[in-house]
C-alpha cells in the first residue's frame, strides 16, 4: 500500500493528507482491483458473494 498510495507523492499540509490518501487507496483497491486469487473479482465483490453464501 505504501508504494501505491504514499511513495512518490509530496504531502504539503499534514498527516491528515497522508491518511486521506491511504483511505482513498484502500477504497479504490477494494472496489476496483481484480485479484486472481479471488477469481478476478474485486475484494468487495468477493466479500459480498461470501456474505450471500452465509445468508443462504
Amino acid at each position: 500500500m505504501k508504494e501505491q498510495a504514499i511513495h512518490g507523492r509530496i504531502f504539503k499540509k499534514n498527516l491528515e493528507d497522508v491518511r486521506a490518501a491511504a483511505v482513498a487507496f484502500r477504497d479504490r483497491y477494494n472496489r476496483d482491483w481484480r485479484l486472481e486469487k479471488l477469481g478476478f473479482k474485486s475484494p468487495l465483490e468477493a466479500r459480498q458473494e461470501w456474505l450471500m453464501k452465509l445468508a443462504a
